[in-house]
Formats: structure tokens, sequence, C-alpha cells
């Protein structure tokens, strides 16, 4: 059976249309927009923050006391970790050098737990209330005596404000104080 050279051309006609019909039929006709990603805050949880809190002040800890124990250790590994006025005034402290004395021994405390939490995407401001523990901590003469006074109280409830430093994009301690609540350390 022979086609025309007509109908031939029509059939390829209503192939390709049917063709044509079919592909855009699959396609979307408005392009959906890309999600713009939101963003969130610093931390994922009160517990991130409080972790990273933790960690800053072990740091703090580390560096205070090792320099309180040497004369010969600089403050700077205190610089990073701190804002520079808490840094200033931690630095100007004079006290233990004043009476030729030093510190032996290593702190520890425990018990740590957000007080309060403010923060979005690109700040963080934090209160955190521990136990400092001195407990192993001594305060010596030039002539290497203990000196600590014998009254003194080894474990003491402590709070640490902590903001978010953008340029290092790590959290520092703007300050640390006594607790000013009820002593959650002895109980």
């Amino acid at each position: 059976m022979r086609f025309s050279r007509m109908w031939r051309a029509m059939v390829a006609l209503v192939c390709v249309g049917a063709l044509s019909l079919s592909a855009t039929a699959c396609a979307p006709t408005d392009a959906k927009p890309t999600p713009t990603p939101t963003k969130t805050a610093i931390f994922a949880s009160e517990d991130e923050a409080l972790q990273a809190a933790v960690d800053v002040y072990q740091q703090y800890n580390a560096a205070f006391f090792e320099m309180t124990s040497d004369e010969d250790i600089s403050s700077d590994k205190l610089k990073p970790i701190l804002s520079e006025p808490f840094f200033k005034e931690l630095t100007s402290d004079t006290y233990l050098d004043d009476k030729n004395q030093y510190t032996k021994g290593i702190p520890s405390f425990n018990s740590a737990s957000v007080v309060s939490l403010d923060q979005d995407d690109d700040s963080v401001k934090m209160r955190i209330k521990l136990c400092q523990d001195v407990t192993n901590v001594q305060i010596m003469d030039e002539n290497g005596n203990d000196v600590t006074p014998s009254d003194r109280t080894d474990v003491f409830p402590v709070e640490i404000a902590l903001s978010w430093e953008t340029k290092s994009e790590q959290l520092i301690i703007e300050d640390e104080g006594s607790w000013q609540g009820d002593d959650f350390c002895t109980s």
C-alpha cells in the first residue's frame, strides 16, 4: 500500500506535534523558586550553648591559674577568650604579685547550668552558673610556704557572663563574679 507524499507529511506533522505536546505537558510551566536558606540561631540548643560556655571556661581556668602560678607566664592565652574590658581588669590585678605570692595546683568546677540565653543568627548573650572548686589550689609565698587562708571557702558558686565574638566566631567571657542567689554548691 502506497501513501501519498501529502499523507506522509501529515502523519509526520501529527507525530511531531504529539511529541511536542507530550514533552511540554511534562515540563513545569512555572519554575519554582529555589528556597533561600534561613538564618538560625548560632547554637542549635541550650545544651550546645552550655557546652561551648563550659569549654571556654575550662580554657580560661587553665590559662588563668597557669598565669598566677608563674610570673614568667604571659597573659596572652587569656586575650582571645576574654572581652577587652575583662582582660584589662583581670590583668591589672596585681594582688598576688604585690605580696610576692603565686598559686600552685589546678582548680576544677562542676554543676554548670544556664542562667539565661539570648541568641539569634549573629549574636549570643548568656549567663551560666557553676561551682568553682579550688580545693587543690594553694597560695604560696616567695619561699614556697603554703599561705592559703585556713578559713578559705574551697567550693563556691560563680556566675559567668559570655557573648559571641563575631570576628573569631566563638564565645568569650565578658565577666566573672560571685553568684548572688542561693549557694547551690553546698546542697
